[in-house]
């Protein structure tokens, strides 16, 4: 370490996390590189999340933990981890993902290799109950020379999961993870987008290895029933915040690249593989409602 600083910030904000919390605290902890800060803010939980990491913080110096006073929601819980990090790289995670003990090592030995590089992840592992139950695994690689290229890969493999991965912190200094207009505010379901348009944007990205470092828990799509569950109101705030995130994705964009022309030459790539989600999610909703409900 340098003045104690760690190399790598990982935030970890959390929220009756408690089922799953003790696996993915066990996976960071036993990383083959051990440089980072681990920073985990509590939402205000009402379950043993605060007792499972206090216990975790009293043992190992690497965690910061804080607990909020009040519920501040998953999206300022989020942007308050990163404001916290102190490292070079930052990288958030979640409370019900899993490691590979080498994630960290492989993903950061590329960005400190090549100084292009914004963002690193690698392949997915889409698990069930554990790691032992994959479903499939994703190989999602948006790399690319240019900006234009690495977005317009990413419409066509429409996934927020390099958020996930490691990025150049002074690459995230100058934004938030947004929040939702209205009552969509309630939900924070496709807020990580335009982030990561807003990292492909700035700068190189690269898929780390070619085997999955990273386990991602399958879970239902509950959000889809957010902020209300019944009537013709979901599926209205469903609309808005699709609109929302075009807009968001559209100007992260701009500011990840100061291109007018590049934003320009992508809002109609952008917008038709968000009316394609669209439409699906509207589906799904109806299936998870109506469909079930006549049986």
């Amino acid at each position: 370490m340098n003045n104690n600083i760690p190399l790598l910030s990982i935030g970890l904000p959390v929220y009756n996390s408690s089922e799953y919390l003790k696996d993915v605290l066990d996976s960071l902890l036993n990383q083959s590189f051990s440089d980072f800060e681990l920073i985990i803010s509590d939402d205000a939980s009402k379950d043993d999340t605060v007792s499972i990491c206090n216990t975790y913080a009293q043992n190992d110096s690497r965690i910061r933990f804080i607990a909020q006073e009040s519920n501040i929601g998953m999206t300022r819980n989020q942007n308050f981890v990163l404001d916290q990090a102190q490292g070079k790289y930052f990288m958030w995670t979640a409370h019900d993902d899993y490691y590979h003990r080498d994630f960290i090592k492989h993903l950061i030995g590329e960005l400190e290799r090549d100084p292009k590089l914004v963002t690193t992840f690698c392949p997915i592992a889409v698990f069930s109950n554990s790691i032992d139950e994959v479903i499939r695994v994703c190989q999602w690689d948006f790399s690319g020379e240019t900006a234009f290229s690495r977005i317009l890969s990413f419409c066509r493999r429409f996934n927020d999961a390099p958020f996930y991965g490691i990025h150049r912190r002074q690459a995230l200094e100058k934004i938030k993870v947004p929040t939702w207009w209205g009552k969509n505010a309630l939900t924070p379901a496709n807020s990580n987008y335009p982030v990561v348009f807003y990292l492909l944007a700035s700068g190189g990205y690269k898929l780390a290895s070619d085997i999955p470092l990273f386990y991602k828990r399958k879970k239902e799509e509950a959000y889809l029933l957010n902020p209300y569950n019944h009537g013709l109101a979901p599926y209205w705030y469903l609309i808005l915040r699709k609109i929302n995130l075009f807009v968001e994705s559209i100007k992260y964009l701009y500011r990840g690249s100061h291109s007018l022309l590049l934003a320009g030459s992508l809002t109609l790539p952008i917008f038709l593989r968000i009316s394609r989600d669209t439409a699906f999610d509207l589906y799904y909703r109806f299936k998870c409602t109506v469909l079930k409900r006549k049986k």
